[in-house]
């Protein structure tokens, strides 16, 4: 199962810009948008749900980053998995390539979690839907 997000701007309707390689990382409280997605996406400096700059500590030293809040929407193998959910992103001064995105908080907040025995990691909008996942591997 491949999962994707699915980013948009708050109250926005363009489509949506699709991150291909998310990390679920739980230390980290932002998602992570490269510059090219944003352009894509099409944030300015008009855009109403700007938040702050933020100081992050990372092992290369403190970078500042502008927040921002996105509507988010988790995908596997092209179909909804959850409902759209607003999540607080922040901008990486760097186009995108490949790398990969840490996720943010807001997947452990909003979604559940679970570990499948071969190392897969399972996600679903309720327990019944991992339950469902696990029984299918």
């Amino acid at each position: 199962m491949q999962y994707r997000l699915s980013v948009n701007l708050v109250d926005q309707e363009n489509r949506p810009v699709i991150l291909n390689c998310v990390v679920h990382d739980t230390a980290s409280s932002y998602l992570e948008i490269y510059m090219d997605e944003a352009i894509e996406l099409g944030l300015d400096s008009e855009y109403h749900y700007l938040g702050p700059m933020i100081r992050l500590e990372t092992s290369n030293g403190a970078v500042f980053r502008l927040t921002f809040q996105v509507e988010v929407q988790l995908m596997a193998d092209g179909h909804e998995v959850a409902e759209k959910v607003t999540a607080m992103a922040c901008l990486v001064n760097d186009i995108s390539l490949g790398q990969s995105h840490a996720s943010g908080p807001f997947i452990q907040k909003t979604l559940f979690t679970a570990t499948h025995p071969k190392g897969d990691l399972l996600i679903g909008a309720n327990k019944t839907a991992i339950a469902n996942l696990y029984r299918g591997r």
